[in-house]
């Protein structure tokens, strides 16, 4: 299994699901792709990109406002087709879109949500190579991307299947664009394969479970992790972060044993929980401080006397519980990543049953370079945890061009970029 598309393959033959991957339709109801469906729908897509008269090596561009089953398919579809899939951002300028479009050479856009149908439509005027664009959403007058699915040319992607090396550019993802314009990172299938068998391990959703998706997947953060949850024979439903908490949101809908996030999101929901907190008067409040209080101390495989269990016990049952209930009740393992988790919030979640991990890497490794795990001392709070197999770092305290403790953080492994399009 050495390219991403073989993951497909493999969900099929080892746990084929009826709900491989879902999201909600346009009345809110959620719909799902088996494994199977998955799969003839992206062989479908990929024989549809052949027929529009796109070749193997031809780049396509995938945007949406939010995570949904068309993303994935289309994907799949671009690596099954031999081409290269170029994911953007949906809240970036039409100037910015033109310079991704010209400098990648973009050939066609799938897009879904709001106004990135228009969007694109005046990105195209100055952008000669730009010839489809398509639409996940049946919009009147605008191509709707089912009508390129093409049965007759399935049988032609076999021999563009086998010519694919696991060695060969599957993606140019562009970055911000912080110290200028977006520079695109360029990885291989096996850059990211290597990511996706090396932290399946830390990944704790078995084969069946469902898990939730709602950071952006166009980041190369949450898209390997799509690729792991498939790996590892996971439902994976998809959504936007507009809709996750409440009564109707989708955390209670789903219930799911995981999720991904970034530290801003558990903020706010350690926020939330505090204000909830002082509201009650009286014994309640103080309760609810009370147990919050207990976490300060908090640690990982601590040892506790008969009393101090006593005293856990008394605070999960009447506080952490209700906690853990409103992400659902099954939440077993966050993975938080992309920026640094403020110690408290992870001490505090920890403690109250609901595991955060946190993980490092960038774009350019693909992105995976440490994670911590929940295996017995396998996570010190407040680290990013230990370099996945495979991985070597090395902070450079030489270079010269920084303060001894401030040096710069050096990779190597078989997850970094073949390195940026059309730059040095």
């Amino acid at each position: 299994m050495t390219r991403l598309f073989d993951l497909l393959d493999h969900q099929l033959k080892n746990n084929p699901l009826e709900a491989s991957i879902s999201g909600r339709n346009s009345t809110g109801q959620w719909e799902s792709y088996s494994t199977q469906k998955l799969m003839d729908t992206a062989e479908k897509a990929a024989a549809g990109l052949l027929k529009l008269g796109l070749v193997p090596g031809d780049k396509v561009a995938i945007v949406a406002y939010k995570n949904r089953p068309e993303w994935i398919v289309m994907d799949y579809a671009i690596q099954i087709a031999g081409m290269i899939s170029i994911p953007l951002y949906p809240t970036i300028s039409v100037s910015e879109y033109e310079y991704i479009l010209n400098e990648a050479e973009v050939k066609a856009v799938f897009c879904g949500g709001l106004d990135l149908y228009a969007k694109l439509s005046e990105t195209q005027k100055a952008v000669a190579t730009l010839k489809h664009i398509y639409t996940f959403d049946a919009v009147s007058g605008n191509p709707f991307w089912e009508s390129i699915f093409d049965t007759q040319g399935i049988s032609s992607l076999e021999q563009i299947k086998s010519n694919i090396k696991g060695d060969d550019l599957v993606t140019i993802i562009y970055t911000s664009g912080t110290t200028g314009n977006p520079k695109g990172v360029m990885l291989s299938h096996a850059n990211i394969m290597h990511v996706v068998k090396a932290t399946a391990a830390l990944l704790i959703a078995k084969p069946n479970e469902k898990v939730l998706s709602f950071l952006p997947i166009c980041h190369v953060y949450e898209r390997a992790v799509s690729f792991c949850y498939c790996y590892k024979g996971v439902s994976v439903f998809f959504c936007g972060t507009d809709n996750l908490s409440g009564p109707d949101g989708d955390l209670l809908a789903v219930r799911p044993v995981v999720f991904t996030t970034v530290p801003r999101l558990l903020e706010k929901i350690y926020e939330a929980i505090y204000n909830k907190g002082l509201a009650p008067e009286g014994t309640k409040r103080k309760l609810f401080f009370w147990a919050l209080d207990l976490t300060d101390d908090y640690e990982l495989d601590q040892q506790l006397s008969f009393v101090e269990k006593l005293k856990w016990k008394l605070a999960d049952t009447l506080i952490f519980s209700k906690w853990r209930a409103a992400l659902g009740g099954n939440i077993r393992q966050i993975i938080t990543g992309a920026a640094p988790c403020p110690v408290k919030i992870l001490r505090v979640f920890c403690a109250a049953g609901i595991p955060i991990r946190e993980a490092y890497g960038l774009t350019e490794t693909s992105p995976t370079l440490t994670g911590n795990s929940l295996e017995p001392n396998g996570t010190i709070i407040g680290t990013v945890g230990y370099a996945i197999e495979g991985v070597s770092l090395f902070i450079d305290t030489k270079s010269g061009e920084y303060k001894e403790d401030e040096g710069e953080i050096l990779a190597h492994g078989p997850n970094v970029m073949l390195g940026y399009y059309k730059k040095p």
